[in-house]
């Protein structure tokens, strides 16, 4: 018996949705009675004023309501949200330095980018038009 790709597909995805209830109920499970009892910084990955970064704002807002302390949105840009996630792994694991990240930077970035902090220590190269009536790159920046 041959099973369609719809009906495999659909059965992988109630798997995987299956696993992902499981993995937050355990993480739940972990989080003492009295967290938060200081600030909570909620990193974003990319601007300010983004659709992440509006979302994460109003999502603190809330977080700030129901639990009392301050989540405070930190925003560090950069490398698809490869900095925040390199911020986040450095922060002391406490439970009060959390990451707002898209799907992306999440799946996609850790597999394209290897290496993105030793590509960051490189100088940046500007480039222009021979025809351009830009003399300098102080008129640039």
């Amino acid at each position: 018996m041959t099973i369609s790709l719809f009906r495999r597909m659909l059965l992988l995805q109630s798997i995987a949705f299956a696993g992902m209830l499981m993995a937050n109920k355990v993480a739940c499970a972990q989080a003492p009675a009295n967290w938060p009892t200081k600030p909570v910084t909620l990193v974003v990955g990319f601007a300010a004023a983004g659709p992440t970064d509006m979302i994460a704002r109003i999502l603190a807002e809330q977080l700030s309501a129901k639990f009392g302390q301050p989540f405070l949105v930190d925003n560090k840009p950069g490398a698809g949200g490869g900095l925040a996630a390199g911020f986040v792994k450095k922060a002391v694991p406490d439970g009060y330095t959390l990451m707002f990240a898209s799907s992306g930077t999440l799946t996609i970035v850790p597999h394209i980018q290897d290496g993105v902090k030793a590509t960051l220590n490189k100088p940046g190269e500007l480039g222009v038009q021979a025809d351009n009536n830009v003399l300098g790159q102080e008129n640039w920046l």
